[in-house]
């Protein structure tokens, strides 16, 4: 009898250890309070961003995550400055990852260990080509001296950012409406032209009938008398 209740004991303990084990992950999975960011912290990231001669490395963009959460999460991207330094300050001690990226360079992607108080330290680095540059970036760590301003507090998933109170309604003053004139009649529609007289064709006179002959005379015409004619001069006398 005392064996079956030591047995039973035995079982009780170890399912209250596995519930505790299963209940573990799902407390760490719980979301953070609103406006608190489980990635900040004491520590600060400084970047130092060159090109292969050593020239700074002006607007690359830097993204840090930190991997200790999941999913990862960190402050928005960063871009470095005029002398290819960017600070990310006020960020959780632990390990991060880190993305540089430049158009006219490669993308150079490396994971680090952040602590308070000194640089951070890379354990694995990599760069990768792109489509319009093979040219690598160096990219370095440094230990930031002055922590700058920490970031706004993050609001809420889901919630709405806050809204600029509204203007004040200033009443307008009433306008009188203008009197409404009678409506204008519309014009009469034209009347269709009257189609032009057509012109009747006059007839041509008739010809004039020829003369009538005169009527023939009882009596024909008398002949004309033809004068005889003289005879020939006597030839003169020779003596």
């Amino acid at each position: 009898m005392s064996r079956l209740i030591a047995t039973a004991v035995r079982c009780s303990l170890a399912l209250s250890f596995v519930a505790l084990l299963g209940a573990a992950p799902m407390a760490a999975a719980a979301p953070p309070p609103p406006g608190v960011n489980l990635w900040e912290g004491p520590a600060a990231i400084g970047v130092e961003v060159k090109d292969p001669n050593g020239k700074p490395v002006a607007n690359a963009q830097v993204i840090l995550r930190d991997t200790d959460l999941q999913p990862p999460a960190g402050p928005a991207p960063l871009v470095t400055d005029a002398e290819g330094h960017v600070i990310a300050g006020h960020v959780a001690e632990g390990n991060w990852s880190i993305q540089v990226s430049h158009p006219s360079f490669m993308t150079y992607t490396a994971y680090l260990e952040a602590r308070a108080g000194k640089a951070a330290k890379r354990s694995f680095a990599a760069q990768v080509s792109t489509t319009s540059s093979w040219a690598p970036l160096k990219v370095g760590f440094f230990k930031v001296k002055s922590m700058p301003a920490a970031p706004p507090p993050a609001a809420p998933p889901g919630a709405a950012p806050p809204m600029a109170p509204a203007p004040p309604v200033v009443p307008r003053p009433a306008v009188a409406a203008p009197a409404q004139s009678p409506p204008t009649p519309a014009p009469a529609p034209a009347a269709p032209p009257a189609p032009a007289p057509r012109a009747t064709p006059v007839p041509a006179p008739a010809p004039a009938p020829p003369p009538a002959p005169p009527p023939p005379s009882a009596l024909p015409p008398a002949p004309r008398a033809t004068p005889a004619p003289a005879p020939p001069p006597a030839p003169a006398a020779t003596p």
